[in-house]
């Protein structure tokens, strides 16, 4: 989902496919990858990638669980900082499952 500069990413899998990822994206960049907040009982994961001393930063919010995994929503790129990075977060809080 889009609008200007605002792109929510929201996909089918697990913060821990994710965790894996992220390190080798990192490495095929030439940039480190960096937890900042792991609450993954809570379904949370804020992270960074950091190059040419330039951070940006990330967060994943896991929601609804199935057998494929979760529903993950966060930015589709990382940020420059937190104030850009409030966004991502309130609107992944509040997704909700479509009602049948």
């Amino acid at each position: 989902m889009a609008k200007d500069d605002f792109k929510l990413h929201v996909w089918v899998g697990t913060i821990g496919e994710e965790r894996t990822a992220f390190p080798i994206r990192a490495q095929q960049d030439k940039s480190k990858y960096v937890e900042i907040k792991n609450e993954g009982e809570k379904g949370l994961l804020d992270y960074s990638f950091e190059k040419d001393g330039k951070t940006t930063l990330g967060h994943i919010t896991a929601k609804f669980s199935s057998l494929k995994g979760s529903v993950l929503c966060g930015n589709a790129e990382p940020v420059a900082d937190d104030a850009v990075l409030g966004p991502y977060k309130k609107a992944c809080e509040t997704l909700a499952e479509k009602k049948k």
